[in-house]
């Protein structure tokens, strides 16, 4: 993570075009390598390609794309979408909302969130792109402007992150998930649930705002060394830097306590039933429901 962090500082401090970004997604790996959906999961193989399993209702596995040249996927509900190294999009699975068929043609894209029924896709000119599920604005509401570095996609909200540090929120906010977002500078990495949000400090801290009906904001954990972070329904989970997983939040079919106590994991997603968890031999661990 300092790696890619000081990349991106070197980019803006020094005005390089932001289509070096796309460069950097060549050889830089993408920390989230795995990720959840409702009921299934996929997976970012070494070579580009995808892999996913469980659920195939509406065709969220049997549709994932057979080719390689992947560099970055994520999971929706029961949809998903990646990016490819030719910065365009491909989006499978329930398309209820036209998550899928509305999925932007072009290219120039450089990372994408998939929320439960909508979608959010950053561009190389830091400028995003929203589409599906709008009741709450969280599609119309996106922001219009550049400076923008990552962006997470929740429920019925979404959270960019902007070249300078700061945060962006916008969709719903019947439980502060919007107004509450944190005001100061200093993020690299955000993450979305149902009504809340996590973002993770270049200082290795978590800071957590919404809904906090069980302990999913009050219960963040307060100390740092702290890499990547995934929230869910209710609940949320952390990987520290040294391999190991910290999960808070409502344990509904074990998801909390049956979060692995071993080190050696490099990767973590979170669904509203299950996490799974990806470790440095490969290998990956379950569990939920």
């Amino acid at each position: 993570m300092p790696l890619l962090k000081s990349i991106l500082d070197a980019i803006y401090d020094n005005d390089y075009p932001r289509d070096v970004l796309r460069i950097i997604c060549e050889y830089v790996p993408h920390k989230q390598r795995v990720f959840c959906g409702y009921d299934y999961c996929i997976i970012l193989k070494n070579d580009g390609t995808l892999y996913s399993w469980g659920d195939d209702k509406r065709g969220q596995v049997s549709d994932t794309p057979k080719e390689s040249g992947f560099l970055e996927v994520c999971a929706g509900s029961y949809y998903s979408i990646s990016l490819k190294n030719d910065g365009t999009l491909r989006s499978w699975g329930f398309d209820y909302y036209d998550q899928v068929s509305n999925t932007p043609k072009g290219s120039g894209f450089i990372g994408v969130s998939a929320g439960e029924s909508h979608s959010v896709a950053l561009k190389d000119d830091g400028t995003l792109h929203s589409w599906g599920y709008d009741f709450y604005c969280q599609e119309s509401n996106a922001p219009k402007e550049s400076g923008f570095t990552g962006v997470t996609a929740g429920v019925s909200h979404s959270v960019a992150l902007r070249d300078d540090g700061t945060l962006h929120s916008w969709g719903c906010d019947k439980y502060g998930q919007v107004s509450n977002t944190p005001k100061e500078s200093g993020f690299i990495e955000i993450s979305s649930g149902l009504c809340h949000s996590v973002a993770l400090k270049d200082d290795g801290t978590l800071c957590s705002w919404g809904w906090d009906n069980y302990g999913q904001v009050s219960n963040t954990p307060k100390g740092s060394e702290f890499t990547e972070v995934s929230a869910n329904i209710y609940y949320s989970i952390a990987l520290k830097d040294d391999g190991t997983l910290h999960s808070w939040g409502n344990n509904s079919y074990s998801k909390v306590s049956n979060t692995p106590k071993e080190s050696g994991f490099i990767s973590v997603s979170t669904s509203a039933y299950h996490s799974v968890a990806l470790k440095d031999d490969g290998t990956l661990h379950c569990w939920g429901k």
